[in-house]
């Protein structure tokens, strides 16, 4: 009969191998020996969660692990990401505090709970938390994201900064930041600054609709009917609605 540490070994090896359905099997065969594993939970857990999509299941997986050793703050992390999936909002933001309480230092955190405020259109509190994470480890994404942050804020000017600060530290080009970019400018009725740079993203990706319909608000904004009317039909023709 295998024994606990036997069966958990196994199961990682299953994992490495992406046979993830005996893992799961060997995980909950390991549980049956240990119930009181908090490590048992939470491996199970992450499979449910990253390879099943069964966010309920790893829910009760991870609560488990976080009855068990509510000190560890990916617990609480793994189980607000299975929340947010869940559009379970509220329950991932207290999910997300403990885990930042456990360690501030994890921008990943402060990412998702920036997320989830978003969902929540409490801007300046994902803002906030951007910015702790730009501290912790500036990265290119989490400009971006708080770029769009500030765009939903109205903050143009702040957005503006960021996408211009990626266009500058990327050396690939992204039709993302100049798509950003250009919604900063149209939200500071920069119309001339918005087209240049909504034709830019065009140029880098002509088969995304949005940059068209972006370009159209910017005719619209420039009082040329015509080519607004274009690039909206160019953008429905390409699968874009304004609500995407």
């Amino acid at each position: 009969m295998a024994d606990f540490e036997g069966l958990m070994k196994e199961a990682q090896k299953f994992c490495k191998t992406y046979d993830y359905n005996t893992a799961e099997f060997l995980y909950t065969e390991a549980i049956n020996l240990n119930p009181k594993s908090d490590k048992a939970y939470f491996e199970r857990g992450k499979i449910y969660y990253l390879q099943f999509n069964n966010f309920d299941k790893a829910v009760v997986d991870f609560s488990k692990a976080v009855k068990i050793n509510p000190k560890k703050a990916d617990y609480y992390y793994s189980r607000g990401e299975a929340y947010f999936e869940l559009k379970m909002y509220e329950k991932a933001l207290a999910d997300y505090d403990n885990a930042i309480k456990l360690n501030p230092k994890k921008d990943d955190y402060y990412i998702s709970r920036a997320q989830t405020y978003q969902k929540l259109k409490q801007y300046d509190a994902a803002i906030s938390d951007f910015t702790a994470a730009v501290r912790i480890n500036g990265t290119y994404d989490t400009y971006q994201e708080r770029g769009w942050a500030y765009i939903k804020a109205g903050n143009f000017q702040s957005a503006l900064l960021d996408f211009t600060g990626n266009i500058k530290r990327n050396e690939a080009e992204d039709c993302a930041d100049y798509n950003g970019r250009a919604w900063a400018f149209l939200g500071l009725k920069n119309y001339e600054s918005a087209l240049k740079n909504f034709d830019k993203a065009i140029e880098l990706d002509s088969e995304d609709g949005k940059y068209y319909y972006g370009r159209g608000k910017c005719y619209e904004g420039l009082g040329d009917t015509e080519n607004a009317r274009a690039d909206f039909a160019a953008a429905k023709k390409l699968g874009y609605t304004p609500n995407d």
